[in-house]
């Protein structure tokens, strides 16, 4: 069959097609351009990555079948399969953006194997649109390409081709590279941006190896270390690894335990449990009873944090006593990582250590690293499914009130051992699906926005399976010999700033502020609202403080119970455009590291944050800026040369002791 036009110029159009489709049906329409004169040339930009793009495909087919005849046939439908992914990669990305205003960053890649999770929020947002043209984009490129496999031998490489190429290669990058970011951001195309954070994640890892072979210099220890831990550096080639003989220094409250006693601990996150809605911390509506009356009866801290924006960055911090990885990925995710946990610590001194989810075991990787940090016992939605009749939950995993039937039961049989348990739940994760109950009875305002009421509702959920938790504790007589510890894992945020209920987007107080209290039945003499600045890194060298530990360690929080004057509590958020941020006082700085634009909020006068006074405090910019900078570049180091603590602690806690001795 004669073709009407060049092979080479079919194969381009079925390259270019899907690309030109989402750009002028949704890139196009969100791009973040005040003036209507620089839209176009905005979008040109765009169209002209989008053939860059194409022209690739077309290269590589070329370069096969220049250097690699004799597997040609074969190799021309690998490839064919591999355009057909890079479609689907560019419709995800596309219906991503539209939905959430997110673009498909390489590091999503790493949750492939934990789709089933994902798949209530999916649905919640119309997946079925996008497995729909997923299906027509198939049946067309299988068709096409089926078209084009006899007339192959018009792919040959030409000057002409080439320094097209390399005018379509300039244009694209110099098209990404001078844009402002965030319009660079919403206008470039995805597959451009993840072959150029391919490039320098490549880039940076070489010139790390080449830089970090120096002498590794320690920052300022004020920002990292506590005047009332007693400690001792071990060595210069772990930086923050260090033993910890005790906590000194004025109080800011007290759990009254006795000598040789070793209650239960409970360390309870809640899921997306943020500070706004919280009751006792002026929560609008009615919906936290038990918290607030838990918290009204023992120690609740007022100002507190998580240190980034997802659950497993809980867990870096607080299992670990340590920041998440300030890049995408994270090391609660890795197995076999070089750290400590507070698990490791507990074991030591005859606790059983437990780790319990609504979530899957398997998500991030979970099992396979935690199994390794101390952990003897490892539950997740599987388990939970099996050991209580009648459980279920939603995709993302079993609902709350099974997970502290788990719990309990644990606790009840294993009353003759201290407990250590940490608890994630899952109820109150996006979609926000409650399960039914009397919960469902409470009034809310019809909202604009109904994922709120939505939220309010599971948040609601969560709070009265708090309330039976430790309902079950005193009927179980286990209360009174069990510490619990209950605060936000993050926060979520409801529309407050760009209309954003994205947790990737910022670290505005909605983000990150969460609620945390400490509840010990006949072991708190005075209940308190502390004001003094905290965060999940202070969580390990609190119960360290509180059980009277010592131990090997390389926490960088310091323990709740003690005062600090001048406290500064950092945290990151590595989506998106990179942000970092210090709260010191009653100010707040954020810095975005892809745009380079610096903020600064006093929460006092303004505490939903709209007024940036950055110009007004230049040398308190300047300040907080430095300490960012230095937070920043001082764990991307420690991260990329794994140099938290040696694979093998024990020979190394030995040593120490009998040098110390």
């Amino acid at each position: 069959m004669e073709l009407l036009v060049h092979p080479k110029t079919y194969f381009f159009i079925l390259l270019l097609t899907p690309a030109l489709l989402v750009r002028f049906c949704i890139f196009h329409r969100k791009l973040i351009v005040k003036s209507s004169w620089m839209r176009p040339i905005v979008t040109g930009f765009g169209v002209i990555q989008d053939a860059f793009l194409a022209w690739q495909g077309i290269f590589l087919v070329m370069l096969l079948k220049a250097f690699l005849p004799f597997a040609f046939p074969f190799l021309f439908w690998v490839l064919s399969l591999g355009y057909f992914l890079i479609q689907i990669d560019l419709i995800f990305d596309a219906f991503l953006y539209h939905k959430t205003s997110m673009r498909f960053d390489v590091s999503f890649f790493a949750f492939l194997s934990d789709l089933k999770s994902f798949w209530d929020s999916a649905k919640a947002r119309g997946v079925w649109m996008f497995i729909g043209i997923g299906i027509g984009m198939l049946i067309i490129n299988l068709t096409t390409i089926s078209f084009l496999h006899s007339h192959m031998q018009a792919f040959a490489l030409s000057s002409p081709f080439l320094w097209t190429g390399l005018a379509l290669t300039v244009a694209s990058i110099a098209g990404h590279a001078l844009l402002p970011r965030r319009v660079a951001y919403s206008n470039s195309n995805t597959l451009l941006m993840q072959e150029l954070w391919l490039l320098r994640k490549g880039f940076s890892t070489l010139f790390a190896s080449i830089h970090f072979s120096k002498k590794f210099i320690m920052p300022n220890k004020a920002l990292f270390f506590n005047d009332s831990e007693d400690f001792t550096l071990i060595t210069p080639e772990y930086p923050i690894l260090k033993y910890t003989r005790g906590f000194t220094g004025p109080k800011t409250c007290d759990v009254r335990i006795d000598q040789d006693e070793k209650p239960n601990v409970i360390l309870l996150f809640m899921e997306s449990w943020r500070s706004a809605d919280v009751g006792i911390l002026g929560g609008n509506y009615p919906i936290t009873p038990n918290f607030d009356r838990l918290a009204s009866e023992g120690i609740c801290f007022k100002n507190f944090y998580s240190n980034s924006v997802k659950t497993s960055r809980a867990v870096t911090a607080s299992q670990f006593g340590i920041p998440s990885d300030v890049e995408t990925l994270d090391a609660s995710s890795a197995p076999k990582f070089p750290l400590i946990s507070i698990a490791d610590v507990l074991k030591n001194n005859d606790y059983t250590c437990n780790y319990f989810l609504g979530s899957h075991l398997g998500f991030e990787n979970q099992l396979q690293c935690l199994s390794s940090h101390g952990y003897d016992n490892l539950a997740g939605t599987e388990e939970i499914l099996k050991a209580i009749p009648g459980s279920f939950g939603t995709s993302w995993g079993v609902h709350d009130e099974y997970l502290y039937q788990y719990l309990t039961q644990h606790l009840d049989q294993n009353r003759d051992t201290p407990q250590f348990c940490t608890l994630f739940t899952i109820s109150n994760h996006h979609p926000w699906i409650d399960p039914p109950g009397p919960h469902r009875k409470l009034p809310l305002p019809a909202f604009d926005d109904p994922h709120y009421g939505h939220y309010l509702r599971t948040f609601h959920y969560s709070d009265m399976c708090l309330g039976n938790l430790v309902k079950a504790l005193e009927e179980k007589g286990l209360s009174d010999n069990t510490i619990l510890i209950v605060m936000g894992d993050h926060g979520q945020p409801m529309g407050e700033h760009d209309q954003s209920i994205v947790n990737q987007f910022g670290l505005f107080e909605e983000n990150i502020h969460v609620p945390c209290l400490i509840h010990a039945p006949g072991r708190i003499q005075t209940p308190k609202m502390i004001d003094q600045l905290g965060s999940q890194l202070d969580l390990f060298p609190t119960i360290m403080d509180m059980l009277g530990l010592k131990g090997l360690n390389h926490t960088v929080g310091g323990s709740l119970l003690r005062r600090k004057q001048g406290k500064k509590v950092f945290f990151h958020n590595p989506y998106v455009h990179g942000y970092f941020g210090i709260r010191y006082d009653n100010y707040k700085l954020i810095y975005t590291r892809g745009t380079k634009e610096t903020a600064l909020y006093d929460l006092k006068l303004d505490p939903l944050e709209k007024n940036n006074i950055a110009c007004q405090y230049p040398e308190l910019v300047k300040e907080l800026l430095g300490d960012v900078h230095c937070y920043e570049v001082f764990f991307k180091r420690l991260y990329r040369k794994r140099i938290y603590s040696p694979i093998v602690l024990d020979e190394l806690e030995l040593d120490y002791l009998k040098q110390s001795s």
